[in-house]
């Protein structure tokens, strides 16, 4: 039962750092990039050895259709659980170089910045 829980845990944290990972794959900062893929893939070697130590049995069916049909489901939740949570938690935490499209090469505007340039243009129009 150890290994369900664990495996669970894995597949939420191995999904988190894919999300993460690919996030920072598309922003500027290269140490971001460089703790995400530390991340991702130190835990996608965990994962891999649970699986193929513990759980490979109920993906391939030797436990019936029904149990690897119940793996996949399970896989599935937990996966998706921790890629969901990774973009929850990169819409909140990226900033600057950080940022999904940020590059040094062209300016970022924040969301404040552009309604004060929308104010400044509707006052310049009524002129």
């Amino acid at each position: 039962m150890w290994s369900w829980a664990a495996w669970a845990v894995i597949l939420i944290i191995q999904n988190f750092s894919f999300t993460y990972v690919s996030r920072a794959r598309n922003s500027g900062s290269l140490g971001r990039h460089l703790r995400a893929a530390i991340v991702s893939n130190g835990v996608w070697f965990v994962g891999a050895a649970i699986v193929f130590s513990k759980l490979y049995d109920y993906m391939t069916g030797k436990f019936g259709l029904a149990m690897a049909i119940a793996t996949g489901i399970f896989y599935t939740i937990f996966t998706v659980a921790g890629s969901l949570i990774a973009h929850y938690w990169s819409l909140r935490t990226e900033k600057g170089r950080a940022a999904v499209g940020a590059n040094k090469k062209y300016a970022q505007v924040t969301v404040e910045e552009w309604q004060e340039v929308k104010e400044v243009l509707k006052q310049w129009r009524s002129i």
